[in-house]
């Protein structure tokens, strides 16, 4: 779950994405996108976009900006507003920008400039992943394992449950990744 715009955006268990608007009435829906679980769903910066060309839509009809959705089988899919109004259905499918990572992703965030993606496994890694050249960045990977030291912040080892990511968000000058 997230703020879009002006939205509340929902992923559920079934790999379908609603739009809900302030007062929690579903504004938009994408769904049959063959997604698995919706684990993390991350905006782009730009503008919103109306999903459609009709003019007399534009004051009340839907619009977001583009987004990204990563789900529990690590498919990470770049979905944009138009494919809402598609009704051809070879046309109503996102693009996948990454699947095959070792295990399921638990977080994700689009850099503000770059076409850049921070990843964060369930496993406890993060990567950079540049999903225009669709391959990794020249960035360090970072992977806790079963071996390092983690404690709870009282001197107790902590279980492996505390290494999971759950949330990522860049800076809005993109400098910095805050991870939690």
């Amino acid at each position: 779950m997230t703020i879009g715009d002006k939205y509340l955006v929902v992923g559920n268990s079934d790999g379908n994405i609603r739009f809900y608007d302030q007062k929690f009435k579903v504004a938009a829906w994408f769904e049959n996108l063959n997604l698995s679980a919706i684990k993390s769903i991350s905006f782009s910066t730009k503008a919103p976009e109306p999903a459609s060309d009709d003019p007399m839509d534009e004051k009340d009809g839907f619009a977001c900006s583009d987004f990204i959705v990563a789900d529990s089988s690590a498919l990470i899919v770049q979905i944009k507003s138009r494919i809402f109004e598609a009704i051809e259905t070879n046309k109503d499918k996102g693009e996948n920008l990454m699947f095959g990572v070792k295990s399921a992703v638990s977080a994700i965030a689009v850099h503000p400039k770059k076409p850049w993606l921070a990843i964060a496994g369930a496993e406890g890694w993060i990567i950079m992943w540049d999903y225009k050249k669709k391959a990794p960045c020249n960035y360090q990977f970072v992977e806790y394992t079963k071996g390092d030291k983690q404690t709870d912040g009282k001197g107790k080892n902590a279980d492996d449950s505390s290494k999971l990511f759950t949330v990522m968000e860049f800076t809005p000058d993109g400098m910095e990744l805050l991870i939690g």
